[in-house]
């Protein structure tokens, strides 16, 4: 970037100078950026496979970063990721491809588990409910499942935190 506002320094991150440093940029558009975001999400969530997140989060941190540097933004510029449809959906596919086959995984070894779980505890009585054995070791299951897919998730997202703002906007 040929911008000489851009002043690198190298000291620690304070969290509470950047989240009031946020709400500053935010604060005089705040509910056409909530209308942004919510509307954004919605799309998002909308296309098959994440294809539309990669846009859709590029239209966000456009928005955003137009009202860092002062200019004027608009809801229509929501629609301006799609300029970046290339690069920001092979981004999302590098988040979305890995937790479909995480996915895919746990669900397949939660159901060994369950079926596991189901030999391992034996035979029942015809009408008479399992034991609660049984009961926690399946709520023991999906506890480990859900951590599972939520550290992966939260993994794979840290990772690719600044892909999406990594573009040549306005």
């Amino acid at each position: 970037m040929d911008d000489d506002r851009t002043k690198f320094r190298r000291r620690a991150v304070q969290p509470m100078v950047c989240l009031s440093e946020g709400w500053r940029i935010i604060k005089p558009n705040y509910w056409l950026f909530l209308g942004i975001c919510f509307v954004g999400s919605l799309i998002a969530g909308m296309g098959p496979m994440g294809i539309l997140m990669g846009p859709m989060m590029c239209g966000i941190h456009l928005c955003l970063l137009r009202a860092e540097r002062g200019l004027p933004i608009d809801f229509g510029m929501l629609f301006k990721g799609f300029d970046y449809f290339l690069p920001s959906f092979v981004a999302a596919l590098f988040i979305m491809v890995p937790m479909i086959v995480i996915l895919v995984a746990t669900y397949i070894l939660f159901f060994f588990g369950m079926f596991a779980g189901i030999a391992a505890f034996g035979p029942q009585q015809r009408g008479v409910p399992p034991g609660d054995e049984f009961g926690y070791y399946m709520m023991s299951l999906f506890a480990i499942m859900y951590v599972s897919i939520l550290v992966t998730s939260t993994v794979l997202h840290a990772v690719f935190l600044f892909v999406f703002p990594l573009n040549r906007g306005p």
